[in-house]
């Protein structure tokens, strides 16, 4: 299928129309007032108390090492299983259990009851692979490279990739459609490009971001979805709802954000940064940071557990 990637000067205070198929949907406007992330975002339960018992986020660094909260298993590091590669990105199972852990040259290193279900590095590949997106089940996941190319494992099925197209900027994440029938693929730049089911509301490539963009997460819904810099400026599109940002609370110096996950079951979404910062935003729960010297070397990845 042909990537649905045009540009688009649409932002954070525009309302969007989001597209799939041969079909096209009006989404609901987005609001011009972002909700207080001390009412909503903050919320600092304990790890199992009440309905925070079902979530769980996991940080890893560039060493392999983890720091897990709540349902996410902490402390398994992959490091004796780098062989000298370079981690890019993370995944967790449904149980939140088990992990995969993408590096740049394909290869998808299993941890707990995360199945393996291969990876790229006997492929000829012809840029470095830069993102992980697992199926809702666990059953598969895809890997993507920054030139936009897409590999399908297991369950996980190919819709297409932008691998044979001339992009502005590389590809730096990709995220999965709330049924596992489509996927997101976000440029630097913000642009985004749709395949499947995964519905196209704009882009942010006509912001003039540079190459800050570092993250894409969708709405429950599917008919929306956020993007992060790595500035911590979160943009809505769709039915995407502007919760806050790290940005707007003013958390950001040296240490930049280098990763977004959003809440499959609710309106929320999480922000990390290179230093074990978590930021938690809208109706989901911020369970902590990575405590002081516990990532000897910086943050890479984030993720949450899938159903939280």
């Amino acid at each position: 299928m042909k990537a649905r990637g045009a540009r688009s000067d649409l932002g954070s205070d525009h309302a969007d129309t989001c597209g799939v198929g041969s079909g096209i949907e009006t989404a609901r406007p987005v609001t011009d007032s972002p909700v207080d992330p001390i009412d909503r975002g903050w919320r600092g339960l304990a790890q199992h108390d009440g309905p925070a018992s079902h979530v769980g986020y996991l940080l890893i660094g560039g060493d392999g090492r983890t720091v897990g909260f709540g349902k996410a298993t902490s402390g398994i590091a992959v490091t004796d299983r780098l062989a000298g590669r370079t981690i890019v990105d993370v995944a967790l199972s449904p149980t939140g259990m088990g992990q995969w852990v993408a590096t740049e040259d394909g290869s998808v290193i299993s941890v707990g009851d995360s199945p393996s279900h291969g990876g790229a590095s006997t492929f000829d590949l012809a840029a470095p692979i830069v993102a992980i997106a697992a199926l809702p089940g666990g059953l598969g996941y895809w890997l993507v490279s920054s030139d936009g190319g897409v590999f399908s494992f297991g369950a996980a099925r190919f819709y297409g990739s932008m691998a044979n197209d001339a992009l502005a900027k590389p590809v730096v994440d990709a995220a999965v459609a709330p049924a596992g029938d489509g996927y997101w693929l976000v440029s630097a730049d913000g642009g985004v490009f749709t395949f499947g089911d995964a519905r196209f509301c704009g882009s942010a490539a006509d912001l003039d971001l540079g190459d800050s963009v570092i993250g894409v997460a969708p709405t429950p819904t599917g008919q929306g979805y956020w993007i992060a810099t790595s500035t911590g400026m979160v943009l809505t599109f769709g039915d995407a709802v502007d919760l806050g940002s790290p940005a707007d609370l003013g958390e950001i110096s040296h240490d930049p954000i280098v990763a977004l996950s959003a809440s499959r079951n609710t309106f929320g979404y999480w922000t990390a940064g290179t230093d074990g910062s978590v930021w938690a935003f809208g109706d989901t729960y911020f369970l902590g940071h990575a405590p002081v010297d516990s990532m000897i070397e910086p943050v890479i990845a984030f993720a949450a557990v899938p159903g939280t």
